[in-house]
């Protein structure tokens, strides 16, 4: 693969945040912090999470990453989702409307949502006093992305298993009042056997794609408003891409261009190895040629083994992809990396198109966004037996 070689400047982490351009967000007296950060209009950071006692727990933190004193206690927000009921993971999101919306999973195989106004008191008029509570009646579900439709409908993705190697893809909508919406599949709830679903992407005309795994092979599925697979993407509905020499492979971080093609993230494991890759396909559900002649770009990173979990694509057209190393906590580590439009990466970015930043423990990233004034989030897990787990913020400068 060619490689433009010229400075570094772009990649370093940013003083102005933080500390030193990272922090770890922890609960006060938890243990236990579990969540995942978003990037607000305003450029202020959103972390939620599932604290030890179960509870969800949302932060709002001001641009230079300090808590902001104006959200909740002092720019914290504690909400109980009943008696008996703890989550054990939660994600943010945000309405167009500014209403936040808070997704995860709970003990006892259920998935969870809750409303909050902008401000983070609880939406009394969401589902059951704010909370939608799913149990699919099977021996685990684990959901891995929300997205909110133009109409203010809701959509989530995950699997469902009966027993290890038994398994469903699921796809859930909701109305925007938080009940199951039979206008999607009939019943509000899509199943298809033995694929994985991971992340989703609202396209401009309406339909819905979502990206995961079939087999050992990339997938694509692209749905219509109604729940019915669009037989105009792809093959019947489907966009399935093996990956040369892979055992495994899977999408897990979608986004749009400005042309209206979608880069894709995920990983590859070829000969007992994870490799990061990133590939871009057209909204027809074919792999885009003019991307690394259609091949998926695997990099890796000297010594380590690397998963892509995020996906953005600056305003200039180059591409992020954000993910983490595997190993210790000295080798598990955010890991960011640029590619330029044509599939090439971007030697002025970092160290040979890479960066790698150690937040104490074993770190992965979960979300990547480009602010307005170019700089680059990152935000994801921190898993620290010492310190307590929490949620990890790194700020980098992008040009």
């Amino acid at each position: 693969m060619d490689r433009i070689r010229t400075g570094k400047a772009a990649g370093e982490l940013d003083p102005g945040f933080g500390d030193a351009g990272k922090l770890v967000y922890r609960v006060t007296g938890a243990t236990h912090f579990s969540g995942a950060a978003l990037l607000q209009d305003d450029a202020r950071i959103l972390i939620a999470g599932a604290e030890a006692g179960g509870e969800v727990v949302i932060l709002r933190c001001l641009p230079n990453g300090q808590l902001d004193p104006e959200f909740g206690d002092e720019g914290q927000v504690n909400i109980s989702l009943g008696t008996g009921i703890s989550a054990t993971t939660a994600r943010p999101a945000i309405q167009p409307d500014g209403k936040i919306l808070v997704h995860g999973d709970l003990e006892g195989e259920m998935i969870f949502v809750v409303r909050c106004a902008a401000d983070g008191t609880v939406d009394t008029r969401f589902g059951n006093n704010g909370v939608v509570l799913i149990d699919l009646f099977q021996s685990a579900e684990r959901f891995r992305a929300l997205v909110v439709q133009s109409d203010g409908k809701i959509v989530l993705s995950g699997e469902s298993w009966r027993a290890y190697d038994d398994y469903d893809a699921i796809l859930i909508r909701l109305t925007a009042s938080g009940q199951l919406d039979p206008g999607f599949g009939g019943t509000g709830i899509i199943r298809t056997f033995r694929m994985g679903y991971g992340p989703l992407l609202n396209l401009p005309d309406g339909r819905l794609l979502v990206g995961g795994r079939a087999k050992n092979a990339l997938l694509f599925e692209c749905y219509l408003p109604d729940g019915q697979l669009d037989k105009q993407f792809g093959n019947a509905g489907a966009l399935v891409v093996e990956v040369e020499s892979a055992s495994y492979s899977e999408v897990a971080g979608l986004t749009l261009q400005d042309d209206g093609s979608i880069v894709a993230a995920g990983s590859a494991g070829i000969d007992s190895q994870l490799f990061p890759l990133v590939i871009r396909i057209l909204s027809t559900g074919q792999v885009d040629n003019s991307f690394n002649h259609g091949l998926p770009v695997l990099d890796s990173f000297d010594g380590y083994e690397v998963q892509n979990f995020a996906v953005a694509v600056q305003p200039d057209g180059k591409i992020l992809a954000a993910g983490g190393s595997t190993g210790t906590p000295d080798t598990s580590n955010f890991t960011l990396m640029r590619i330029l439009p044509s599939g090439r990466l971007d030697m002025e970015f970092g160290s040979d198109a890479r960066v790698m930043t150690d937040l104490g423990g074993f770190d992965s990233v979960s979300n990547v966004f480009v602010q307005p004034n170019g700089q680059i989030l990152l935000g994801g897990r921190v898993i620290d037996f010492d310190k307590g787990n929490g949620v990890g913020v790194a700020r980098y400068m992008g040009s």
